[in-house]
């Protein structure tokens, strides 16, 4: 794949992987986003093919830049932190497995809300506060 600029690679078909609740699939390709840099001009992108998962790291095969701000085309990591520092997109080569991935996404979240309980933080009551009158 040919390097390209962050704004052609926020128009390119993928699904985000939510760290907490889904694995990655060894023997499929994802988009590994740098997150350390807020600056969107600045943010580097890998593409690899998910490999295994060892000590906290997500190990990848075949990686190569995708977005590369600063024109480096070689010395590329294959292990990747699983928590933190990066964000994990599943590859989608066709318009007709996006849409099927959203619509599984849409019929699940919907099966979820009437069937669990909400959850979340509770918060705290706030307290009241009372107008005290001055004695005139």
């Amino acid at each position: 794949m040919t390097i390209i600029t962050f704004s052609e690679y926020e128009k390119l078909p993928k699904r985000l992987i939510n760290k907490t609740k889904e694995d990655l699939t060894p023997g499929k390709k994802y988009y590994i986003e740098d997150t350390k840099r807020k600056d969107k001009n600045l943010k580097v992108v890998y593409i690899g093919i998910f490999k295994h998962k060892s000590n906290g790291m997500n190990m990848f095969e075949n990686v190569s830049y995708v977005v590369s701000p600063y024109g480096y085309t070689s010395g590329v990591p294959h292990g990747f932190d699983a928590k933190s520092g990066s964000n994990f997109f599943e590859v989608i080569s066709r318009i007709s497995d996006l849409s099927s991935s959203r619509s599984r996404s849409r019929s699940r979240s919907s099966s979820r809300s009437s069937t669990s309980k909400k959850g979340g933080k509770k918060h705290s009551k706030r307290r009241r506060t009372v107008k005290r009158y001055s004695k005139k």
